[in-house]
């Protein structure tokens, strides 16, 4: 199982004064996301190792911005919505006339091999350096993983690290070479091992701990993308979803007991607070605990 993954050592000036918000602290694992503000006429120079960039631009309005990326230049307006690739060891420099907010999503090259280990040999996956462009999905997901970090309190790895996979698929599919994409096409085709059962039954007797996707992807011996597409598959539910329904029906068993506060319930179920709790209780019974066992 890989290990989360630290921020990432990177020559880029003043990224510490820039920076607004970060995944550090959450174990996530192989991804690292930044949120940064950079004021006007300041200069990025960037060369990563072992590690594949995404940047997502948050920008509201537009600000022209000059790129040097892989031996190529590119001078266009910096747009809301756009993202640029840059893989690993490739150089990257970028000068802009106003202030910018972007999204850094730092991905370890050796976690999207993993990614896509079953469909292409890991030595031969190459992912090439792209140009902003627009990309409703990178976008939208960034955004998502930024509202989890947000979230702190109510914040679910499994949830994170399901869209982290994603993000990655996306990233093959889309800005691989094209022997990688060819070869993809295999990722669907492969039988999976069944043992999603085993899974489910861990997931009901250990819905209180904050479960990792590669836990799970183990267990049912299957790759990280394999698993949680094939669990959507068969269960109904992705894994996260999944996990809090287990977490509610533990919850109306303790709730039965009549010697636990709400509050104790929920830290016992695996959820962050009681409001945790509530909220999702009635998303899926229609009742608050209270309403549902006075």
């Amino acid at each position: 199982m890989l290990s989360p993954l630290t921020p990432p050592e990177r020559n880029l000036p003043d990224s510490t004064e820039s920076l607004i918000l970060s995944s550090h602290g959450f174990d996530w694992r192989g991804v690292h996301l930044e949120c940064h503000h950079k004021p006007k006429g300041e200069e990025n120079r960037l060369s990563l190792d072992r590690l594949h960039l995404i940047c997502i631009e948050t920008t509201q309005r537009p600000c022209d911005a000059h790129k040097w990326m892989d031996g190529r230049f590119q001078s266009r307006p910096i747009i809301q919505g756009d993202i640029f690739v840059l893989p690993e060891k490739i150089q990257f420099r970028e000068r802009f006339e106003g202030a910018i907010d972007y999204i850094l999503l730092y991905l370890e090259a050796d976690w999207v091999a993993t990614v896509a280990q079953e469909a292409v040999d890991p030595d031969r996956i190459e992912i090439l350096p792209y140009f902003p462009q627009p990309d409703p999905f990178l976008y939208h997901s960034g955004l998502q993983l930024k509202s989890a970090i947000e979230a702190k309190g109510s914040f679910n790895q499994l949830y994170a690290e399901t869209l982290a996979v994603a993000i990655a698929v996306h990233l093959l599919q889309h800005y691989a070479g094209k022997r990688t994409r060819r070869n993809l096409a295999t990722l669907t085709a492969v039988s999976p091992h069944a043992r999603l059962e085993e899974v489910t039954e861990y997931m009901q007797c250990y819905c209180d701990r904050n479960l990792s996707l590669s836990e799970l992807a183990d267990l049912a011996q299957m790759s990280l993308h394999y698993f949680a597409r094939s669990f959507k598959q068969q269960v109904g539910l992705s894994p996260h979803q999944y996990l809090i329904r287990a977490r509610i029906e533990r919850a109306k068993q303790l709730l039965l007991q009549n010697n636990l506060t709400v509050a104790e319930v929920a830290h016992r179920v695996g959820f962050a607070d009681q409001s945790h709790l509530c909220r999702h209780f009635k998303q899926a019974t229609g009742l608050s605990p209270k309403q549902w066992h006075p």
